[in-house]
This record gives C-alpha cells, structure tokens and sequence, in this order.
C-alpha cells in the first residue's frame, strides 16, 4: 500500500472509532466513548505524518504526536507549535492511559 493509501485506511478508521465513541456516549459507557474519541483523534495526526512520507512515533499521547509533526510540517510548524500551546492543558486531559487506566469514574462532563 502506498502512504496515501495507509493515510486514507487511518483516517476510516478514526471515522469509526468517532462513531463508536458516540454511540457509547449515547449508552452512558463514557470510559469506552471517552477512549475511543482518544483514538479518533490520534489517527488523522498519524495519517498526517504518512502523507508528509514521515514515520509517526510510536506514542498514544496526541500533544507528543502533534509536537514531532510541528517538526516535521515545515511551513505550518509554528502554526501547530501555538495550537499545542493553547490547548495545553485540553491536550494534557486527552489521554488514553488516564482514561483506560485510571481509577477515577470518567462521567458525561
């Protein structure tokens, strides 16, 4: 498969965990919703570093992936660099482990 080809199958993907995350939210299961809308934000930032022909890094942390593809995104690096810097602290609450591993009840808020 060609990257443009992975890039596309990744971003399917995220399209499908986005559902999947709605429709548990809908169902009050918002551990699972909450995790899988981690991972549908995490695939299109992954199809990006394929299509710039990059290796993405190996990481579930959406704010490590966006500050390696400021590294790679040339002309549009300070523009990612500010959007991480803005969202930090959205950014820092977006995360798989905290959501998949954590003892806290994750509710609708």
């Amino acid at each position: 498969m060609s990257s443009f080809d992975n890039a596309t199958l990744l971003c399917k993907m995220a399209l499908n965990y986005l559902r999947t995350a709605k429709d548990s939210f809908d169902k009050g299961i918002y551990d699972v919703s909450a995790t899988n809308c981690q991972i549908s934000a995490e695939l299109p930032i992954k199809s990006t570093y394929l299509l710039l022909g990059v290796n993405f890094p190996q990481t579930y942390s959406i704010r490590k992936l966006l500050s390696g593809l400021a590294m790679a995104a040339g002309n549009y690096s300070e523009e990612i660099q500010r959007f991480i810097k803005e969202k930090r602290k959205e950014l820092n609450l977006v995360s798989r482990f905290e959501v998949q591993y954590s003892l806290v009840d994750i509710d609708a808020e």
